[in-house]
């Protein structure tokens, strides 16, 4: 468990890396649709977005902006650090706490959806676009669920705290670590179902 907790931190340095080195082009995120249908929910994931009740931008952007992102989806449990409204730092899990799989990247929040690229990450180098919407209590933090058109979340439930909640630092020549603890704490309690992932 700590251990993916940690590899989601490194993951989140790599991604803030991105963020600097390429920007998302606005245009081209105003052009990018939101898929109809391909999304893929984890097994038991029984949401369905509700058009009435999705987020608008500057929900979107005050939500997210600033603050700390965990969650999981088909390629395994992540943490998305989002410094500012126009940048992203991202992580994957490894099964060691070292050589963490950082990717920094960018987002924008426009037209009442959110845009995210990263620079390293195969799965997402290029411009994806979710609708957002609230979902269910994740146990005593609301969540929240990327949904295509049609309504159906891509991943499982986003449970966002305050802040860079888990210490991501950057240093000159790159970026270091997580508080461990924290992220253990954390990843426990709200996702200690995808310790295989």
């Amino acid at each position: 468990m700590k251990t993916l907790v940690i590899a989601v931190t490194v993951a989140l340095a790599s991604m803030f890396a991105a963020v600097q080195a390429q920007n998302i082009n606005e245009s081209e995120a105003q052009k990018v649709a939101v898929p109809f249908d391909t999304c893929k929910p984890e097994v038991g994931v029984e949401f369905n977005g509700n058009q009435g009740l999705r987020l608008k931008t500057k929900e979107i952007e005050e939500l997210l902006a600033g603050n700390t992102l965990l969650s999981v989806d088909r390629y395994g449990t992540f943490a998305i650090y989002y410094p500012s409204d126009k940048e992203t730092i991202g992580w994957v899990p490894k099964e060691k706490r070292t050589n963490y799989d950082w990717s920094r990247g960018t987002v924008t929040f426009e037209n009442d959806k959110y845009c995210r690229k990263w620079k390293d990450l195969e799965s997402g180098k290029h411009v994806n676009c979710w609708l957002v919407h609230p979902g269910p209590m994740r146990v005593d933090m609301p969540s929240l669920c990327f949904a295509c058109e049609n309504g159906v979340p891509d991943g499982d439930q986003h449970v966002v705290f305050n802040g860079n909640i888990l210490e991501v630092k950057e240093r000159s020549n790159g970026l270091s670590g997580q508080n461990d603890e924290i992220a253990e704490e954390l990843w426990t309690k709200y996702l200690s179902a995808y310790v295989n992932k």
